[in-house]
């Protein structure tokens, strides 16, 4: 059996212990999208955020399942707002 060394990052990484109350880092690196982009969908979108401004990680997949198509893709209207046209 290989043996698995854990590097800095592994040990510096904080761990994670209320999914219902992540920071805004943590939620965009979750999805993949930086958090300029996290933001704006929260102002233009309805993107879910807590009232303290953290995030609801469940909350967020739900929202982000309803905007993609069958391949897991954002929908073609979103992706415009994320990117413009194609």
């Amino acid at each position: 059996m290989p043996m698995i060394r854990k590097t800095q990052a592994d040990t510096d990484a904080p761990q994670i212990e209320d999914f219902s109350r992540i920071t805004q880092r943590q939620c965009a690196a979750a999805h993949g999208w930086s958090a300029r982009n996290l933001r704006r969908l929260v102002v233009d979108k309805g993107f879910p955020q807590n009232a303290d401004g953290s995030y609801d990680l469940p909350a967020t997949i739900r929202w982000r399942t309803m905007h993609t198509n069958d391949y897991g893709n954002l929908t073609q209207e979103t992706r415009y707002w994320f990117n413009g046209p194609f």
